[in-house]
């Protein structure tokens, strides 16, 4: 009887080592994973070149908008200064002008980061 406890003592004994071995596997890989992600800092700093791109592309078109025959259109502007023109053919132009953004490899993961950090915002 006594050989028998000494035996399940000892499969006890393996377990539990060869558990903390696995978690501290897992751990290992978590901390390695962390240190690889995306920083609070790099996050901040890649936000404002996403609005500071967006920015520039609004002026852009305001300013493509001026030079087109006809001008801009003055009664979408004074009831909106900040939205831009909002006729239809202006928003067209918005969409083309997103989607040949979108085409480049940097603004796509600048899109990806956003949206994963509004999906941790709502979530966490």
């Amino acid at each position: 009887m006594q050989t028998l406890k000494n035996y399940l003592l000892l499969a006890l004994a393996l377990i539990v080592l060869g558990l903390s071995a696995l978690a501290w596997k897992q751990f290992q890989e978590i901390s390695a994973l962390r240190a690889a992600s995306l920083g609070g800092g790099e996050r901040a700093d890649l936000q404002k070149r996403v609005w500071a791109a967006q920015k520039r592309i609004h002026d852009i078109e305001v300013r493509l908008a001026a030079r087109r025959p006809g001008g801009p259109d003055t009664a979408a502007d004074s009831a909106s200064p900040d939205r831009g023109p909002s006729s239809r053919a202006n928003v067209g132009r918005m969409m083309a002008g997103f989607a040949s953004m979108m085409d480049r490899p940097e603004a796509a993961r600048l899109m990806a980061i956003q949206q994963k950090a509004q999906i941790d915002a709502r979530f966490a």
